[in-house]
């Protein structure tokens, strides 16, 4: 099954008691006070430290030292990676993670996606614009490693020393519709605590159906990259030759895409149309696919850079905004192979990413 993951939707439901796995965000640092605090609370019964850092690796090598990836001169290649505690996140990561708590100085495991997309196995080595080298002691299901490419141990990340920011592992049982306003108590109210429950609930998100960067290379495939100006990025020449294509799409006019999403968009618009469901589109709100950009300064890739995401009806006119997150949209836009941004936190209605074929009857 492929997975999926990385936003906050916000249509879940199901039980208010069940032991569950939450993952507790904020955009400041975690103090060790509300660690603690956390760790004390009725119902909580684990907690882990684990993060999010973006690498940025020049060359690859296999386990013999032969050169697998090499960017350009001035580029490098964007990888998402886990890191996590040592000494509580294996207790988190399911069977096999013993080999987590194994990892060296110098050492990561990479997911089988990942390992597909950069052709490695144990032994090799990645290479970062830093110079930092790392070694691929094992290669892991993506789930183990929270659905990134690679991970990291990193045994200060407690500390609030670790390269990223605060995110905590939380095995709770008890009720949900109280928990998020319990965690909430223990920090300022300038610092808003996020949950996202493993298990389905209608207090709670869970994950949204987006695809995990290391998915979204193997269906796209990978760039290397380098900064311009802001958010603006350039990508390796030879990926954009290879996949972007201009098309003409029904409904939104040419458009420029990555190759494997034009069939699907194109699908997608003329059953809109056979539905007599073209007024919910506003071709002069469309606003467009390719985009190559970050999601923010020193984030990670909005999925426009890939041409693997489409912006309809963006318009600062309430009702066509509306149309973008018509049901009958939405469904029509799932069936042929993209989710819908409306459903998440914060909500981007008419904004669909390609997350797999078209699940089509026949």
């Amino acid at each position: 099954m492929m997975a999926v993951g990385g936003a906050w939707a916000t249509d879940a439901v199901g039980p208010t008691n069940t032991e569950t796995v939450l993952t507790a965000f904020t955009r400041s640092e975690f103090q060790m006070e509300f660690r603690q605090g956390v760790a004390d609370l009725p119902g909580v019964l684990a907690i882990a430290d684990i993060g999010r850092a973006r690498l940025y690796m020049v060359r690859s090598r296999d386990e013999k030292g032969a050169v697998v990836d090499q960017a350009p001169n001035e580029f490098s290649y964007l990888l998402d990676a886990l890191v996590f505690d040592p000494d509580t996140y294996p207790a988190f990561a399911g069977p096999g993670a013993e080999i987590l708590a194994q990892l060296g100085v110098g050492e990561i495991v990479l997911g089988e996606t990942s390992a597909k997309v950069r052709g490695l196995g144990p032994g090799a080595s990645l290479e970062m614009a830093d110079g930092t080298l790392h070694t691929v002691r094992a290669i892991v299901d993506d789930g183990m490693i929270q659905n990134r490419e690679m991970a990291l141990a990193v045994p200060d990340l407690a500390t609030g020393d670790g390269p990223t920011r605060g995110y905590l592992l939380v095995r709770y049982l008890g009720p949900l519709d109280t928990v998020e306003d319990l965690f909430q108590t223990l920090l300022p109210e300038e610092t808003p605590v996020r949950l996202r429950s493993t298990e389905p609930s209608e207090f709670l998100p869970s994950p949204a159906a987006i695809l995990p960067q290391a998915q979204m290379k193997l269906a796209l495939g990978e760039f290397a990259f380098r900064p311009t100006n802001g958010r603006l990025i350039e990508r390796d020449r030879g990926w954009v030759q290879d996949n972007l294509i201009n098309a003409e799409i029904p409904l939104l006019g040419r458009v420029r895409c990555h190759a494997v999403l034009v069939p699907a968009l194109q699908g997608a618009m003329q059953e809109v149309i056979n539905a007599d469901l073209g007024f919910l589109i506003s071709p002069e709100a469309f606003q467009g696919c390719d985009n190559p950009r970050l999601i923010g300064v020193g984030r990670g890739f909005s999925r426009h850079a890939w041409g693997g995401a489409v912006d309809i009806n963006y318009s600062d006119d309430a009702t066509i905004r509306a149309n973008g997150a018509d049901p009958r949209l939405v469904e029509i836009m799932r069936q042929w192979g993209f989710t819908s941004g409306h459903l998440w936190n914060s909500p981007d209605p008419g904004h669909f990413e390609y997350v797999g074929p078209p699940e089509l009857d026949g």
